[in-house]
């Protein structure tokens, strides 16, 4: 069986190896500080747990905390969950940022 060279196979003219310099380029070129991400993590974490211990009713500022680390690292205990249904599309809307 001949040996196939992957710069024969064609996407719209473009080689095969381009694509994949071209993404592994792209890839690497955006490039994150860990300082930055601890801190916007940090943030996300102390901004939740001061607004969950507000909204909830027995919640402290420690409970809020554990509550948004749990879901931010997709844990998910279940030993505490967010009761005000006032609140619900707020606390929706901090899940899907989570997601992203």
């Amino acid at each position: 069986m001949p040996h196939l060279n992957p710069d024969w196979l064609h996407l719209s003219g473009i080689r095969l190896s381009q694509v994949v310099d071209n993404e592994v380029s792209t890839a690497l070129a955006v490039q994150v500080p860990i300082t930055v991400s601890l801190v916007l993590i940090g943030s996300y974490l102390a901004v939740g747990a001061l607004l969950f211990m507000l909204w909830e009713k027995d919640w402290t500022y420690l409970v809020g905390f554990y509550f948004c680390f749990i879901t931010l690292s997709t844990i998910g205990f279940g030993d505490y969950v967010p009761g005000r249904s006032v609140f619900i599309v707020l606390e929706v809307l901090m899940a899907v940022v989570q997601s992203i």
